[in-house]
């Protein structure tokens, strides 16, 4: 007698901060309403917030409220872990508290009695790509922000790396391709100038690492 097939289930891991959060968890919603003959199911792997004053709060009261709906979306808590001491800046901290959680990752989706379907992923936990690759599951990126900034990321390391002026510096345009020309006053400086936050951010997520992945979903 054959085995009844277990239930397709799509793991997702946000980043703890409630403006990564929370867009993850109404996409799910809006994938639910959209699948609504489905018997999938959504799990949550989600990591303690190193600061639980500042961060968890307002997550905690989405969550709940998210549970009470009675949608087949599970929230799992993963262990904690001690958080690096060592970084540069948020950006790189998010990236490293992710890297500490890869082995809890890989323990909580090989645990599951569902099929797993896929592994979608924050853009700041592109380290767990490597989790899915060795489970044979495919990975998603969730990026939750627009199209235009989008293309700004993936058309920043076309430029050249080595200059002695920042981009906000210089009196040239920027040409992105599938937008108008930015005129470098209109962008935020930390966005321009070169070591600003859209290169930090760059060098987090390795983009190139992006290929692996079976396609970015925008928010």
């Amino acid at each position: 007698m054959e085995e009844p097939a277990k239930e397709p289930c799509i793991f997702l891991l946000p980043v703890y901060s409630p403006g990564h959060l929370i867009p993850m968890v109404e996409f799910t919603k809006r994938l639910l309403q959209c699948n609504s003959g489905s018997s999938m199911s959504i799990t949550f792997l989600l990591m303690h917030p190193p600061n639980y004053a500042a961060t968890s709060a307002i997550s905690t009261s989405y969550l709940q409220s998210t549970q009470a709906l009675g949608l087949p979306i599970r929230f799992h808590q993963l262990p904690s872990v001690d958080p690096p001491v060592v970084f540069d800046g948020p950006e790189e901290f998010h990236s490293l508290y992710t890297q500490l959680h890869l082995p809890h990752i890989k323990a909580a989706i090989s645990a599951s009695s569902s099929r797993v379907s896929a592994l979608v992923l924050d853009l700041f936990s592109t380290a767990a790509i490597d989790v899915a690759k060795e489970l044979n599951i495919p990975s998603y990126i969730y990026f939750s922000s627009t199209l235009t900034f989008l293309t700004m990321m993936l058309h920043l390391p076309k430029l050249p790396p080595h200059t002695e002026l920042d981009f906000w510096e210089t009196k040239q345009n920027l040409c992105i391709p599938g937008q108008k020309q930015k005129r470098r006053k209109t962008m935020l400086r930390k966005a321009a100038e070169k070591g600003g936050i859209s290169y930090k951010v760059l060098d987090l997520i390795d983009l190139a690492r992006l290929i692996y992945t079976y396609g970015v979903k925008l928010k």
